[in-house]
């Protein structure tokens, strides 16, 4: 069995573990890698060595450092001489205390290396340089380093303390697009902090506002603020406003190394997509765009102003590869299309920093604070928006492969497009003689009527204008058509047109009668025929009954469900108005012809009459004969008939020899009667006359 080498023993001649060495085999054993601690193993007490008085730094550091995790509530007392106060934050392989230091008596921000970068000689190199890049620069918009040290075994950094917390936090505080003028100030101040750092020989490769913090300005240096102070709980002070520092060196490079044997020059080299993928430049994922250099910086300040504009993220892939697919290919939305107020001026200085091509930027961090600046002063920015032109021909410049197949398309489509315009025409000028034959032959047949009329055929007069206004409305409305119709004494549609089968057989037409709602009429005639006429979507729709001998009259049920006939051979027959092929009942037929019938105000029962004088009832749910109601006496040496009979409510009139007669429809009794001279009364007109 392999010894642990946690517990094994060191040679004699191999020099005691120091405090390095210590920590990293005590993250280990933190880990789960090792049984126990080496110094405990060899049964020294916790007393005896130095780590046990680190031993909560480190818990709360590898605590600190993992996501999602929160920090206990238990927190080192110290790192080196720095009083810690707070946890102030977290990265990836570093966290961040509040502390304060009693010798120079201000509060500092100390940056103390986690466990990981004990055992990552990688990673505590890359915390190292930070301090390394971040100790040459000195500037308003960049936090100021006051010492690099090591206390226990650990790197710590300590710099001054940025109390109004990152921009990130900020943004996330105040959602919806910033003031331009506020967004223009912030961004000028970063770039002038990010083209001292290139003066300097430094590229910061991650400028994104959680690397830029937020700084309280004193009253008395107001003029500094960059965002306008805010107003306060307490109605008579107002919270200072906020000037900006670029930090987080963590992944800054030098633009100009020297000697490639330099372990500094080797790690800021190392690697080529380092970086926060939504807040990198194409160049830092595909180096065929250009080298990463100082408009690498600018096209993350370009980011971070068109984040404040519109107040949303220019890049939003749900993983890494979708971001990376937009960085490459996707072309940047002007920030005045995406939030109202922004002017085209600005705009296109935010477009100019994203370009894909870092030769297509600003030359410089400077060139760029230089054209913010004139925005601000409201003089003409010197970058303009591109044409369409000039944004094609950087698309062709940077995918030559997709602008060939665009080209080829685009071709495609003009042959395609010139071939649906031509078949376009084609219709067109086949749609325009369809519309000539239509007006000619609606033209025509308003000419036919004209000839019908001459020849006296009114009814083929009226076929002709209904077929005028079917081929064309305009000309139906028309002066001439509208002079045809008064000569049809106004009439303007023909329901029905009965023609004889032949020359012997009659097509006159008796009675009419319409239902209660008005959208059905029964019509009865010389031939035996009953017509339904209905009206579908306008147009009349005609249903031939075969009935029984000549009929005389006919009428509708009140409530609509029935109509009733009254032949020339006796005969009574009700029907259904919805099954009307064969009647419902019947009286058979009496040999004396019969020329009025109606319902009774209850549609229970049908009165009808004839030749023989004598108006009878017939319950139309069966079991009952015939009931007579009345009979009307003859005046000496005359035959008279019942001619036509209208009921209104309970009250039936009667036409018979010249004397109109109203009686009770229940009784038959007679309520009053009078002569009138007119005689042989059809029932179309003799209900005008009754009333």
């Amino acid at each position: 069995m392999s010894a642990d080498p946690i517990k094994s023993e060191r040679p004699a001649d191999d020099p005691p573990p120091d405090a390095v060495d210590r920590a990293a085999a005590l993250d280990d054993f933190f880990g789960g890698f090792a049984s126990t601690p080496p110094d405990l193993a060899a049964g020294a007490r916790p007393d005896d060595s130095p780590l046990p008085g680190s031993l909560d730094l480190l818990l709360l550091l590898r605590q600190a450092a993992a996501r999602g995790v929160e920090p206990p509530a238990k927190q080192p007392e110290s790192i080196g001489r720095y009083r810690i106060v707070r946890l102030a934050g977290r990265g990836g392989f570093s966290v961040v205390w509040e502390a304060y230091d009693p010798v120079l008596h201000r509060r500092v921000a100390v940056k103390a290396c986690t466990p990981d970068a004990l055992v990552s000689p990688a990673v505590r190199r890359r915390f190292r340089r930070e301090a390394e890049l971040a100790s040459r620069l000195v500037h308003p918009n960049i936090v100021t380093i006051h010492e690099v040290g090591e206390a226990d075994g650990l790197d710590f950094i300590t710099s001054e303390f940025c109390e109004g917390g990152t921009l990130a936090e900020w943004l996330s505080q105040h959602p919806g697009p910033m003031p331009p003028q506020t967004a223009a100030r912030i961004a000028r101040a970063i770039a002038q902090a990010a083209a001292h750092a290139h003066q300097a020989g430094i590229i910061h490769r991650d400028i994104k506002p959680a690397n830029v913090l937020l700084v309280p300005v004193n009253a008395s240096d107001a003029a500094a603020a960059l965002i306008s102070p805010q107003p306060s709980t307490e109605a008579s002070t107002a919270a200072p406003g906020m000037t900006v520092k670029l930090a987080d060196f963590g992944l800054g490079r030098q633009s100009d190394p020297g000697d490639s044997d330099d372990p500094l020059t080797q790690l800021t080299t190392e690697g080529s997509r380092l970086g926060t993928p939504a807040w990198m430049a194409p160049e830092q994922i595909d180096r065929s765009f250009g080298d990463v250099g100082p408009a690498t910086d600018v096209h993350a300040i370009g980011l971070l102003l068109d984040r404040m504009l519109t107040g949303r993220p220019l890049r939003g892939g749900k993983t890494d590869v979708e971001t990376y697919r937009e960085v490459l290919l996707d072309e940047p939305v002007a920030a005045s299309r995406a939030a109202r107020g922004v002017s085209p001026d600005l705009a296109a200085v935010c477009l100019t920093c994203l370009a894909k091509r870092p030769a297509d930027r600003y030359e410089s961090a400077a060139a760029l604070a230089d054209d913010l600046g004139r925005w601000l002063a409201g003089l003409p920015t010197r970058a303009r928006p591109l044409s369409p032109a000039q944004r094609i021909g950087r698309s062709i410049v940077r995918r030559p492969v997709v602008a060939a197949l665009l080209s080829t398309a685009l071709l495609a489509s003009c042959i395609a497009g010139w071939s649906a315009i031509e078949r376009s025409r084609e219709r067109f000028r086949g749609a325009a003689q369809q519309e000539e034959l239509r007006r000619q032959n609606a033209a025509a047949e308003l000419r036919r009527g004209f000839e019908s009329l001459r020849a006296g055929n009114v009814a083929g007069a009226m076929n002709h204008i209904m077929r005028t206004r079917s081929i064309d409305p305009v000309l139906a409305d028309s002066v001439a058509t509208r002079w045809l119709e008064r000569r049809l004494h106004g009439e303007r549609e023909i329901l029905l047109e009965v023609k004889p089968a032949d020359a012997g057989t009659r097509a006159d037409l008796h009675s009419v009668a319409v239902s209660p709602d008005g959208h059905t009429a029964v019509v009865g005639g010389a031939d035996g025929n009953l017509r339904l006429v209905r009206h579908v979507d306008g147009r009349p729709e005609i249903q031939v009954i075969p009935a029984h001998d000549e009929i005389n009259d006919v009428c509708f049920s009140p409530n609509g469900h029935l109509f009733a006939t009254a032949g020339q051979d006796g005969r009574v027959r009700w029907w259904s108005v919805d099954a009307p092929t064969s009647p419902e009942g019947e009286i058979p037929p009496s040999g004396c012809p019969l020329y009025g019938v109606c319902f009774t105000a209850d549609s229970a029962s049908v009165l009808y009459g004839g030749e023989d004088r004598v108006l009878r009832r017939i319950d139309i749910a069966g079991g009952m004969s015939p009931l007579e109601i009345h009979r009307f006496e003859a005046p000496e040496g005359e035959s008279p008939e019942i001619e036509a009979m209208c009921r209104t409510g309970n009250t039936i009139v009667v036409a018979c020899g010249g004397v109109l007669t109203a009686l009770d429809t229940a009784e038959g009794r007679v309520l009053w009667s009078q002569h009138r001279t007119a005689k042989n009364l059809q029932r179309s007109v003799f209900h005008a006359l009754a009333v």
